[in-house]
């Protein structure tokens, strides 16, 4: 059956690249918070993207979904007629008017009568922006906060989820993934499983290039190779390779480090039961000198911009970066038909390490929270269970192809996500030095592993601070 319709966390780095990160605003950074009523949108976008998914996905898991939490007009035990009239306020740096959810947020207040205020926050700033309307107590505070991979400097703006009421019996919601983020027994973060929000990490390949290269049919090419269990590091290497003898002006190869390098299961940190700890082994010393190896012969690239310049020019063979690039509002979407053809984009799973070393699903950390102090907190449990249903979206407008539509949840299945490997290591750069790891693969790689375990000790300083921040948090409740 299509996974699709499956019932279904950083401070984000300001990036040069002008398409920006995936969840980030497509616009210009916004310097002052923006509140305003939301109405906009086409109803008729939201009932085809309904009937599409009622028709392709699995449809018995999103009737009972339906059912247990939307078709009687309430979010569980809770009667959502009694919030009619009330306003739930979303913190957010994606305008909902330029985006996928526009339709979605005028829908739930045509269903529900609850309205929806959007507070534009600039991405780098939300949590520090947050957290002081929370200080500041002066009730101008929002309901719903958005983790980007936030996570844990997050915890300081929210409350438990249970005070939204929401029912968690009902199927559609992620019981691993919010038990990632229960902490003494208390829920922070939420998700819905399959949603069109979900992030995971993938790899791109340009058509143009490959073909280029020598690869006449790079769709069936690649996947042969994914099939037959040989699309791994060596096979990745020898077409970076083939790239590369195209001639000068050419880079094989983008990679973002955390999700290649986390897709082999490693990690700079082990999360688990609200406790952080260094977690280095050799599959991470070996994945980083391997990076640092690509990076010394001239077959990868880890600047993002290049990607940007490269990838859409037709002078990039791969890209290995994270699904947003599926998106219409992601990074190739706005230049679809300007610089590139979109037949020439390709998509598949992160090679695996070896034939017997198989790749896991790897991302951001990505959910959804009641913030502390929230005006509103059952109407932003109705809110998210409605605005996280993949159901109440137009999908057929969501991608940049029907093919990008379908792999995005084909790679952000359920099985995949129970094993998902959070990176974390941006967010967690604000209290120690993960942000530098970015930094081992500067250094040759017979020098890896010995600059990397010299670091250890800072490592662990940091899971402490963490550790001793999460307690602190949680005690100021």
């Amino acid at each position: 059956m299509n996974t699709k319709r499956i019932l279904a966390l950083v401070l984000a780095l300001l990036m040069v690249f002008a398409l920006t990160a995936c969840g980030g605003n497509g616009e210009e950074i916004i310097e002052e918070e923006i509140q305003y009523e939301y109405v906009s949108g086409e109803q008729t976008g939201n009932q085809t993207g309904n009937q599409t998914g009622n028709q392709t996905g699995n449809q018995t898991g999103n009737q009972t979904g339906n059912q247990t939490g939307n078709q009687t007009g309430q979010s569980g035990a809770v009667d959502a007629s009694k919030y009619k009239g009330t306003t739930v306020r979303y913190a957010t740096w994606k305008d909902p008017e330029y985006n996928e959810d526009g339709v979605t947020v005028k829908s739930f207040k045509e269903k529900y009568g609850i309205n929806v205020q959007i507070d534009l926050i600039n991405e780098g700033e939300y949590v520090k922006k947050i957290s002081g309307l929370i200080a500041a107590n002066a009730g101008d505070i929002p309901d719903v906060f958005f983790c980007n991979e936030t996570f844990p400097a997050c915890l300081k703006c929210l409350q438990p989820i249970a005070n939204a009421k929401i029912d968690f019996n009902d199927p559609i919601w992620d019981k691993t993934f919010n038990q990632y983020f229960t902490i003494n027994g208390d829920t922070y973060l939420v998700n819905t499983v399959s949603n069109i929000w979900n992030e995971t990490d993938m790899l791109f390949y340009n058509k143009a290039v490959l073909r280029q290269a020598g690869i006449s049919d790079p769709d069936s090419y690649i996947q042969t190779l994914v099939d037959q269990g040989k699309w791994t590091w060596a096979t990745f290497e020898t077409l970076m390779q083939q790239v590369k003898n195209i001639g000068v002006g050419y880079i094989p190869a983008y990679l973002q480090q955390q999700p290649f390098i986390c897709s082999t299961g490693a990690n700079w940190f082990s999360y688990a039961n609200g406790e952080f700890k260094a977690n280095f082994n050799d599959t991470l010393y070996d994945a980083t000198k391997q990076v640092a190896a690509w990076r010394q012969a001239g077959l990868v690239s880890t600047q993002m911009t290049d990607m940007g310049q490269y990838f859409t020019n037709d002078k990039m063979g791969f890209a290995v970066t994270n699904a947003w690039g599926l998106k219409t509002t992601g990074y190739f979407g706005g230049i679809i038909g300007k610089k590139m053809d979109p037949n020439n984009i390709g998509f598949t799973y992160i090679p695996d390490m070896s034939a017997s070393h198989k790749t896991i699903a790897c991302g951001k950390t990505r959910g959804y929270g009641l913030v502390k102090g929230a005006s509103n907190p059952v109407g932003t449990g109705i809110f998210l269970r409605y605005y996280l249903d993949v159901n109440n979206y137009d999908c057929s407008t969501a991608f940049i192809s029907k093919k990008a539509e379908d792999f995005f949840f084909k790679v952000t299945t359920p099985e995949r996500f129970q094993k998902q490997n959070f990176y974390n290591l941006d967010g967690l750069g604000i209290v120690g030095p993960s942000s530098t790891a970015h930094g081992f693969t500067d250094y040759s790689p017979d020098q890896v592993e010995g600059v990397m375990k010299a670091s250890i000790p800072g490592f662990n300083n940091a899971a402490k601070q963490l550790n001793d921040n999460i307690a602190t948090d949680l005690a100021a409740r």
